[in-house]
């Protein structure tokens, strides 16, 4: 095999590209910026030595004006390639692919005067929903580069819209079926009632953190790091500042503690779960209000997740009851949401007769789960279809007065032009 010499313009061919029949330079750009001298390689395709000259010029343009400027010359295809040589090599390979479906049809358009009706027309010839959402994606995340470099004035991809697969009755209907309505996150009332006698029964501590946790609607991770320095045995108030995630203790989510409270009844019970702590010398019950169970493999004295995960499916199991996968333990949130705003007005307002809730300041389930926008606290809301009856009844009786949904002797209004029979 002989090596062909490197010409004195920088351009050496090696080889032919299969795809598109052309020839293949290697190009060694060199170029100085600042009185400091660059150099860099590029590999060109190109009808003949000639054409492969003009695009290293352009090229060394580009170079030297993202220093000093922007090209005005610059065309797509050598926008292209400055904006993949900045991604990394395994987004760069699928990038490559996706983006050639808009290089080939307006790689010789100047980049800066990319029209978003160019964009669409290529959009539009390409088949298959999915393929065309992929190469905008690809194309979007080019132009929001060249707006950030300075090269565009504005994206204009931002002006378009992802393609949506028009689907036959038959097909929205196999759709509907293969996508059930999302299991429940929180449990109903009369699930409630059943689940915690049942767990206070076989497992008093988890009982203990599990209600807890429920009570001041926090994280399992708040529960389980909850110090007594944290809880004003007197007033109620409690802190909550510390999570446990992952075998480390830190800050809660949103990096912000937040206040709450606990009854009377309840800090009794924790008064007497703190006695039984320090009756059995449990490590670190003078601080920690929840410590574990002494192990041989455990070197910190904080509740073991994997247990209260353990206790809470088994329980649930036990009681028949069905939630989202992975949402036993944070289904107490849930619950709390969930039962709080069921006889909360704004709530009902919002949820029911489609109003805007008329509340400036935030709402006091709002802050007891640390949440800083409503939509938040109402996402966290699983409403049981029971409640919507009884909703209706108490409406009507508000609305229209005395008893049932038409207030009693009241029937509903007949249409006009009707008689008796109904013609």
């Amino acid at each position: 095999m002989t090596k062909t010499k490197k010409a004195g313009d920088g351009l050496e061919r090696i080889g032919v590209d299969a795809a598109t029949g052309k020839l293949k330079y290697k190009a060694t750009i060199t170029y100085r910026v600042n009185g400091e001298r660059k150099w860099t390689t590029r590999n060109i395709l190109a009808d003949d030595k000639a054409d492969a000259l003009v695009q290293k010029n352009r090229i060394v343009e580009s170079l030297k004006s993202r220093h000093g400027g922007v090209n005005p010359h610059e065309t797509v295809s050598e926008a292209i390639e400055e904006w993949l040589a900045t991604l990394r090599p395994a987004t760069e390979y699928t990038y490559r692919s996706l983006i050639g479906k808009i290089q080939r049809p307006l790689g010789e358009r100047v980049f800066s005067r990319l029209t978003t009706q160019e964009i669409i027309g290529v959009l539009d010839g390409i088949e298959g929903v999915n393929v065309a959402n992929s190469v905008r994606r690809a194309v979007h995340s080019l132009c929001r580069w060249g707006k950030e470099t300075g090269r565009l004035a504005a994206n204009p991809v931002a002006e378009t819209k992802q393609r949506v697969p028009k689907l036959t009755e038959e097909e929205r209907l196999r759709l509907l079926k293969e996508n059930p309505p999302k299991p429940r996150r929180a449990l109903l009332p009369h699930e409630l009632e059943r689940f915690v006698s049942t767990l206070e029964r076989d497992y008093p501590e988890t009982y203990m953190v599990l209600m807890t946790q429920l009570l001041l609607g926090c994280r399992i991770g708040e529960a389980i790091a909850l110090e007594w320095a944290d809880i004003d045995m007197a007033t109620g108030e409690v802190i909550i500042r510390n999570n446990r995630h992952r075998g480390r203790t830190g800050v809660p989510k949103g990096k912000k503690s937040r206040w709450n409270a606990l009854s009377v009844g309840w800090r009794a019970r924790l008064a007497i779960h703190r006695e039984q702590m320090k009756a059995e010398g449990r490590e670190g019950w003078e601080w920690l209000v929840f410590p574990g169970k002494p192990h041989h493999r455990r070197s910190t004295p904080y509740y073991r997740y994997e247990t209260l995960l353990e206790h809470c499916r088994d329980v649930m199991r036990a009681c028949g009851i069905k939630l989202a996968q992975r949402t036993q333990t944070h289904a107490m949130r849930h619950t709390l949401a969930s039962i709080s705003r069921l006889d909360n007005a704004d709530f009902v307002a919002q949820r029911f007769l489609g109003v805007r809730s008329v509340a400036s300041v935030p709402s006091t389930l709002q802050q007891a789960l640390g949440h800083s926008h409503p939509a938040q606290t109402d996402h966290y809301t699983d409403v049981p279809n029971t409640h919507l009856v009884e909703h209706a009844e108490r409406v009507a009786q508000r609305v229209l007065g005395g008893g049932g949904v038409f207030g009693g002797d009241r029937r509903p209004p007949e249409p006009k032009g009707c008689d008796e029979t109904g013609t």
